[in-house]
């Protein structure tokens, strides 16, 4: 018992020693910490110190990561690489320039392009509601991530070292302050079978092999002095077409390249380029200068297939824009040749406004406005290689014995080279 006891007071007498060494370490500790803070503080650090400095740190790492050079903001990544972040220069670009990206700054290959890094429109000098600006990627990018580009922005080329391209990439902050999908006016210039290829034919942007030009500028205006041709010339009026750039459309007998002429006052006419399917080569061009003018027909698909003659086989449509008030659309008809390796015109085709093909009834639907309130819906038949208009439906509005005008629709048929009026019915629909 009492060799008990005795080991008992020397390990009470031992727990008192340590924690007296142990308080006395505190304080020095906390001495040590006072001393510094106040140090810190008396030389105006604006740094912070402790837990703040801390905090500060984490919040801030992006900012203080992020470096400046020739108008481009960007951060190092883990690989030693560089994430362009933007680009705001000292002078805004100048319309109708070319940006080529840096593939290295300061020593640094460049991989990403970041999100947001070409979309503030302080970085570019505009008028035009039309994009000029064209942006060239290095080889070495291999990252382009969301909401990039901005809607001023005609055209980017894209290496082959991009392996990814995030899905909203080229999605761009509307005038209402929406993101929507910048694919109309915008053109990605890439390698055939290329990753970026395939994201613009996933998400319906136009695309063109950056090594192949059609464009013919001095030959093309000869095209606007030809009857039929768009009212304004290629310079007349202090107006003047300029080229705007390219695009490819995958056809059934024929690849085509739609290449697209600008007057920033009324739009745009177009050389359309059939190509052959294999070699790529130029089989035929077919330029369409007679266009409507209205501003935005780059946005439709000027080139469309369609079996207009119903044989079973596509007919090449091509696109006219919109003409008069109400604005009535029509298309050039193309048939394809084997025998002789070419498309030949339909040349009635283009008299049809608003056309539909039908398929069950094989004919072609027309619509058009006549006045105020009435409209003719047209059936034309494909006979003997020509397009004959073979009914006709009125819609009319006609004033009954009480004063109130009910609309009749009136049918019309082509019956042995007469028109006979096969039927007349009122609709239901009334106008005060």
């Amino acid at each position: 018992m009492k060799i008990i006891q005795a080991y008992v007071v020397k390990i009470d007498c031992f727990e008192r020693i340590l924690c007296r060494i142990m308080t006395g370490l505190i304080c020095v500790v906390t001495i040590s910490f006072l001393t510094a803070c106040q140090s810190d503080a008396g030389t105006g650090s604006e740094e912070g110190t402790g837990l703040n400095a801390a905090t500060e740190s984490m919040e801030n790492s992006p900012e203080e990561n992020s470096q400046t050079s020739s108008g481009y903001t960007y951060e190092e990544l883990e690989d030693g690489t560089l994430r362009l972040t933007a680009y705001q220069p000292d002078t805004p670009l100048p319309e109708q320039k070319t940006l080529e990206v840096p593939a290295e700054i300061d020593g640094k290959k460049v991989t990403v392009i970041g999100a947001g890094c070409f979309s503030d429109d302080k970085a570019f000098a505009y008028e035009s509601k039309v994009p000029e600006f064209i942006i060239l990627l290095p080889e070495g990018i291999t990252t382009i991530e969301d909401r990039v580009w901005n809607t001023h922005i005609k055209q980017v080329e894209i290496p082959d070292s991009v392996t990814e391209i995030m899905d909203e990439a080229f999605f761009v902050k509307d005038s209402d302050g929406s993101w929507e999908q910048s694919g109309r006016l915008l053109i990605l210039s890439c390698s055939k079978d290329s990753v970026a290829e395939q994201y613009a034919k996933e998400h319906e942007i136009k695309y063109n092999y950056e090594n192949e030009d059609f464009r013919r500028d001095e030959a093309f205006r000869e095209e606007f002095e030809k009857p039929g041709a768009t009212d304004l010339r290629w310079e007349s009026g202090g107006y003047e077409y300029k080229y705007y750039g390219q695009y490819r459309v995958e056809g059934t007998h024929t690849d085509f390249c739609v290449v697209a002429y600008c007057s920033y006052a009324t739009g745009f006419v177009y050389d359309i380029v059939a190509l052959d399917k294999v070699s790529g080569e130029e089989v035929q061009r077919i330029p369409l200068v007679d266009m409507g003018t209205i501003q935005n027909n780059f946005y439709y698909e000027i080139v469309s297939e369609g079996d207009a003659d119903f044989d079973g086989e596509a007919e090449l449509l091509l696109y006219r824009g919109a003409f008069g008030m109400n604005y009535n659309t029509n298309y050039h008809c193309y048939d394809w040749k084997d025998t002789e390796g070419s498309y030949k015109e339909y040349a009635d085709f283009c008299g049809i406004m608003n056309p539909e093909i039908n398929a069950e009834e094989q004919v072609i639907e027309g619509c058009i406005r006549d006045d105020g309130d009435g409209y003719t819906f047209s059936k034309y038949a494909f006979l003997d290689g020509e397009f004959i208009l073979v009914e006709d439906q009125k819609y009319r509005f006609v004033e009954n014995e009480e004063g109130v005008r009910e609309e009749v629709v009136y049918t019309y048929q082509y019956v042995n080279g007469e028109w006979i009026l096969v039927n007349s019915e009122k609709t239901g629909v009334v106008k005060q």
